[in-house]
């Protein structure tokens, strides 16, 4: 079929490179499902030093991203929205992402809340909880209307839609609102790019399509570029310059965020291999102080599996608690820390594997 279709376009006077062809994607409500699919794990990462990229330009593309680097990473857990706690509150929602995390030391869940159907993927809000202290709760909650339209499917080259909607934040504390805000939001999103997308640490390319956004939010134009495959790859960036649309840009500090594929990209002859981070890293616990329980995040890059040694101290140097004793291969991992047993005081971790050895301090207030 390849050699009939090329044949044909030569007939008709059209010369287009093979790979092209092989380039080219469609993105389906199918391949979205299996991206979030319930158990999948998404670890987001985010590259606070990278202030340029080279976003190519409209048609055919081969991106090469692996120079942007890991400054900090979250990881999202993809789950079916009914029996989760804040699903009265989204009406329609069929899927949502959980991700444990802190802020200024203050430990919280949030919720995303999807849709998915035939007609594509739709963000319609979210949920975050916290307790920074007993009997205090704090609530943020974030309703979209209508829907945001994240990705049109079926999604293929010179898609366009466009997705205008507010954003009501509301945040309580016991219960009792205490402000609210508004936003609005007016953005067009316009596949306009295809080819092969490599990321850091990765030995193959992925197919993939790239989608320029235009969103004026408040009134305010803002454009960010998106690469996307099949399996869930994803690197998104935020560009200084509203009139940015080929070749090397500004690009916004932090605004550069990426993650390796949730699932196998099913392309004709190009596979993926599951990022391998970059460096060895452990991650400052979270939320610390901590009382009992806190979590570990730490990465691990050589590409053969080695024993692996995540161990707490107390202020003596006496070993605690044995956290990871193992052999493990690269990649990401989390781990949680139940001190239910320990008197409140400053403790050690550290993490030993090969020739990487590193800790970290963390504070147990009962």
């Amino acid at each position: 079929m390849k050699t009939l279709l090329t044949r044909l376009l030569i007939t008709l006077g059209v010369v287009v490179p093979l790979a092209q062809l092989d380039a080219q994607i469609t993105i389906t409500q199918s391949d979205m499902g299996r991206i979030f699919a319930s158990g999948n794990t998404l670890v987001n990462r985010t590259d606070t030093v990278t202030t340029t990229m080279n976003v190519g330009a409209p048609g055919f593309n081969n991106w090469n991203f692996t120079g942007i680097a890991t400054s900090k990473f979250q990881i999202f857990t993809c789950g079916p929205a009914a029996g989760t706690p804040y699903v009265g509150n989204f009406s329609g929602a069929t899927h949502t992402i959980r991700v444990d995390t802190v802020y200024e030391g203050i430990r919280g869940t949030v919720y995303q809340y999807l849709q998915l159907s035939a007609t594509g993927l739709r963000n319609m809000g979210n949920m975050a909880r916290a307790t920074p202290i007993p009997g205090v709760t704090v609530e943020l909650r974030g309703n979209v209307t209508p829907a945001e339209i994240v990705y049109t499917a079926p999604m293929t080259l010179a898609t366009v839609w466009n997705t205008a909607f507010t954003n009501v934040t509301t945040i309580t504390l016991n219960g009792s609102p205490i402000s609210t805000s508004t936003t609005t939001h007016n953005a067009t999103y316009t596949v306009d790019g295809y080819g092969t997308m490599r990321l850091p640490n990765t030995t193959q390319a992925v197919y993939a399509m790239r989608i320029r956004k235009l969103n004026l939010y408040n009134g305010t134009p803002v454009v960010s570029f998106i690469f996307i495959s099949r399996g869930g790859a994803q690197v998104a960036c935020e560009a200084s310059d509203t009139s940015a649309r080929s070749g090397v840009i500004n690009v916004r500090k932090g605004t550069v965020v990426w993650n390796p594929s949730m699932t196998t990209d099913s392309t004709t002859d190009v596979r993926t291999s599951e990022a391998i981070p970059a460096s060895f890293a452990l991650e400052q616990n979270y939320p610390n102080p901590f009382n009992p329980v806190t979590t570990i995040n730490y990465e691990l890059s050589n590409d053969n599996s080695q024993l692996t040694i995540l161990k707490v101290y107390d202020l003596l140097g006496r070993e605690v608690a044995t956290l990871v004793n193992e052999e493990k291969p690269a990649g990401t991992y989390r781990v949680e820390f139940d001190a239910g047993n320990l008197p409140s005081g400053v403790y050690y971790y550290r993490l030993t594997t090969g020739s990487f050895t590193q800790t970290r301090k963390m504070i147990l207030a009962k």
